[in-house]
């Protein structure tokens, strides 16, 4: 059987919109997944000054540029998606996630629904504990996944500043380049840790 190790992010648009290809080719291809929380780094879009250096009005247009297209696939796709003024925190739905004893997917997608159509902080745990709720998730360990211990550790992990997803164990694939793209799997690849 193909195994793969997908890393995600709640705040991240490209794994929003590329989770409904993601699950298609996981069942058609008869994919073995685990789930792993990756923290990406998303900041928000600078508002433009009477007086800017090239860079700044350079990642401003970027990264408006980069929003305009996520909205544009997800309208696309029918996706309800609403980019913050300031994007909210998803660190403990992630902690919650790398706890989950169970199949994640119904408690990923109600995650990405929270975050990108209602602007939910999935860093709050009582957000988080309700979507566990709404997914039929009771977890024994909730006093420990949503502990100050943890909070400090999840804060100090580094965090990555552009969105990615590795496919294959012999390369590395940005999401532009192949976003939940089935012609990856034409050979029988197995996934690795990174």
């Amino acid at each position: 059987m193909k195994s793969l190790v997908i890393y995600i992010d709640f705040k991240s648009a490209a794994s929003y919109l590329a989770m409904e290809a993601t699950l298609k080719l996981i069942q058609s291809e008869k994919i073995d997944v685990v789930w792993k929380p990756y923290q990406v780094r998303v900041q928000a879009i600078a508002d433009k000054k009477e007086i800017e250096t090239v860079t700044e009005s350079h990642l401003r247009v970027r990264e408006t540029q980069r929003q305009q297209t996520h909205l544009k696939y997800a309208a696309i796709q029918g996706k309800p998606m609403v980019f913050q003024r300031e994007p909210q925190g998803s660190g403990a739905a992630l902690i919650a996630l790398a706890q989950l004893d169970c199949d994640p997917v119904e408690y990923i997608q109600a995650a990405f629904l929270a975050y990108w159509q209602d602007g939910l902080d999935l860093d709050d745990p009582a957000v988080v504990k309700a979507i566990l709720r709404q997914c039929g998730v009771e977890s024994s360990r909730k006093a420990t996944i949503f502990s100050r211990r943890n909070k400090s550790r999840r804060r100090s992990r580094a965090c990555l500043t552009h969105r990615c997803t590795l496919l294959v164990a012999t390369g590395f694939w940005g999401v532009s380049n192949c976003p939940g793209c089935g012609l990856c799997w034409q050979t029988n690849y197995k996934s690795t840790r990174v």
